[in-house]
């Protein structure tokens, strides 16, 4: 998968039209757009590769963390 994922974030942050991860980008290396997200922040963050961003068509309100229902109700 690193091989994969290092060869399409290195294709988005070299194109001229659209530097969005899509979900057919996130579906060729066995990713969820949903839940991977978290991994692919810090995966472009470490690796210091720019101008990606992953786009969510999904929702307005994406949870960070899918392991944590943020029910914070006093």
């Amino acid at each position: 998968m690193g091989h994969r994922l290092a060869r399409i974030l290195d294709r988005i942050s070299k194109s001229n039209d659209n530097q969005q991860m899509t979900k057919e980008d996130f579906h060729s290396i066995d990713l969820d757009q949903r839940y991977d997200r978290l991994f692919l922040n810090e995966y472009i963050r470490i690796h210091h590769i720019p101008h990606v961003t992953i786009s969510n068509t999904n929702s307005i309100l994406f949870p960070l963390s899918p392991c944590c229902p943020c029910s914070h109700s006093n």
